[in-house]
């Protein structure tokens, strides 16, 4: 899974928005790409691509560049859903949320069934602070698509925020299941397992992220080892001697 926020140390991920979009950017199909770039008839000189040219820039981090691009593709064929939405997610990682929100309505207007533009959506509605809305989002993503594992992961994150515990460790298992090498859900599903009562089954879960986690997020790494060390394997946990 993909998180364009950093981690917190905040026991979860989720105080720093760990909530995650559908990416990449899309891309048109390679005939459609090939049609865009025929030369001009007058002066025979290849048109630009504001497609391809904004998902160059949203790669590296130009997200409003990206944006004016994708706003420009749009504009052009107001029938291309691939810009509005990319229009949309530049927007949402630009920071511009209720533009982004307003974005990706526009593409649901022409697409009900956008299974990432509802996920997408519930993010943006999330930064607003619209936490009904995002749930709303979420729950329609997940009936279009219910092997969705960012749906689930991004349901587990608002039951989190909420202090809903059970709730959340069943929405962050459900992802595990579908996306089991994923090191954010495993970390997590273990800390939402414990907030939830559920001490003993946290156990297996904070050793697999570690294995998961492979150098990476030290300071989630150093929180894991400690709760191991303390908790677990004083108390004779699975791994102990």
């Amino acid at each position: 899974m993909l998180g364009y926020h950093g981690w917190s140390v905040d026991l979860l991920l989720l105080t720093s928005v760990a909530i995650i979009c559908a990416w990449p950017f899309r891309c048109r199909k390679d005939a459609e790409t090939d049609e865009q770039q025929t030369p001009d008839e007058d002066n025979e000189k290849p048109q630009i691509d504001h497609l391809d040219w904004g998902v160059h820039l949203g790669s590296l981090g130009r997200y409003e560049r990206a944006a004016e691009s994708f706003r420009r593709a749009a504009e052009l064929d107001p029938e291309d859903l691939a810009a509005r939405f990319n229009l949309a997610l530049a927007l949402d990682l630009a920071g511009r949320h209720q533009e982004a929100r307003e974005a990706y309505e526009h593409v649901l207007e022409s697409d009900s069934s956008n299974a990432d533009a509802h996920l997408n959506l519930s993010l943006a509605l999330h930064s607003v602070g619209d936490t009904a809305g995002a749930h709303d989002r979420l729950r329609t993503a997940l009936s279009l698509a219910t092997d969705d594992a960012t749906a689930h992961y991004n349901l587990g994150c608002l039951y989190a925020v909420e202090k809903q515990w059970t709730e959340a460790a069943a929405e962050f298992r459900l992802a595990a299941n579908l996306d089991p090498k994923d090191a954010q859900t495993r970390f997590n599903l273990a800390i939402a397992l414990r907030k939830a009562g559920q001490t003993a089954e946290a156990e297996p879960e904070l050793r697999d992220f570690l294995a998961l986690a492979r150098g990476r997020y030290p300071e989630q790494i150093a929180y894991a080892d400690e709760l191991l060390q303390k908790e677990y394997d004083t108390m004779g946990g699975s791994d102990a001697s």
